[in-house]
């Protein structure tokens, strides 16, 4: 599984298993009258009338649960601080991975330039030496034809004929008095 699909789903189970802003606020509250020492108000009627009536002191289930209760709050706090550590280590492991793909994309396109590089190398040699085989190949057909003029000049025959003889060539007709001699 790839690392942002778990991040993802740690974020999301963290937003499921998140308190409504009402009770963290409601905690946090508590958490301060706490460490100030006043005493708890109470949330609803069930409490209010609880409250009014005589107490014969404090009890051993109240006293557990302010222990249980504070307990609870310091667990709260060093979650809290987990929590804010895991964000800061999340942020800077964003920054990383955008300073990596940063490089990575700088590093393929430094890539894709010397491939073009050397193709285009590549390409320029490839073209140098057709053109030193074409004119190696222009050069040869230049000769022969020099040394197929010369001989034709010196020889006194040429292959090739000229208009003259073709017409010379063409069988003639023949005229009535020949047809009937």
């Amino acid at each position: 599984m790839r690392a942002s699909a778990k991040v993802w789903l740690q974020e999301q189970r963290r937003q499921r298993n998140a308190l409504p802003s009402e009770e963290e606020t409601r905690i946090r509250r508590l958490k301060e009258r706490l460490q100030l020492g006043f005493p708890l108000e109470p949330h609803d009627a069930q409490h209010r009338s609880r409250q009014n009536q005589p107490k014969a002191g404090p009890s051993v289930g109240s006293a557990s649960l302010l222990e249980q209760n504070a307990v609870l709050v310091s667990r709260l706090d060093t979650m809290e601080e987990l929590l804010r550590h895991g964000e800061e280590e999340r942020r800077r492991m964003r920054s990383q991975l955008l300073q990596a793909s940063d490089e990575n994309r700088r590093c393929a396109m430094q890539l894709v330039h010397s491939a073009l590089d050397r193709y285009q190398g590549e390409l320029v040699l490839e073209e140098r030496l057709f053109r030193e085989t074409l004119l190696l190949h222009e050069s040869e057909a230049k000769q022969n034809i020099l040394w197929e003029l010369n001989r034709c000049l010196r020889g006194g025959k040429c292959t090739r004929a000229s208009r003259n003889d073709l017409t010379k060539r063409k069988p003639r007709l023949l005229l009535g008095k020949q047809f009937y001699a």
